[in-house]
């Protein structure tokens, strides 16, 4: 996607109140990768610190990662639902688990543009 067309595709997400879309949504502001992004728990999370830490094993760098929340990622993460006895961030449809690691894959503009999913600076449009 070029540049120029983030804002309208950004807009399309904030319209959206699927968990999905807000994945994606946090996944362009923390710039990770997408398994780190489903697989987010909340214990990772530090609200009042305003860090979202990745553990060692969940991170191609087998290490730690901080992640510094901006204002925007504060706002997605505190709209999203939460459920009983799951420790998941963005919950799934099954009870106690996370969403699919090709939900964020499945958002309109993604399918036809055929996007892959990247941190902004690596996002790569196939042939």
């Amino acid at each position: 996607m070029a540049w120029q067309e983030v804002p309208a595709f950004w807009m399309e997400l904030a319209a959206r109140e699927n968990v999905s879309a807000k994945a994606l949504q946090l996944l362009i502001l923390c710039a990770l990768r997408t398994n780190e992004v489903v697989g987010a728990r909340w214990s990772e999370i530090d609200l009042k610190a305003r860090v979202w830490t990745v553990p060692a094993e969940r991170m191609k760098a087998r290490k730690d990662h901080r992640v510094p929340l901006s204002p925007a990622a504060l706002d997605v993460l505190a709209g999203l639902p939460r459920e009983a006895n799951n420790p998941f961030v963005f919950i799934g449809l099954r009870k106690g688990t996370a969403i699919s690691s090709g939900a964020m894959a499945r958002h309109p503009r993604t399918s036809r543009h055929r996007l892959t999913v990247a941190p902004p600076c690596l996002g790569t449009k196939r042939a």
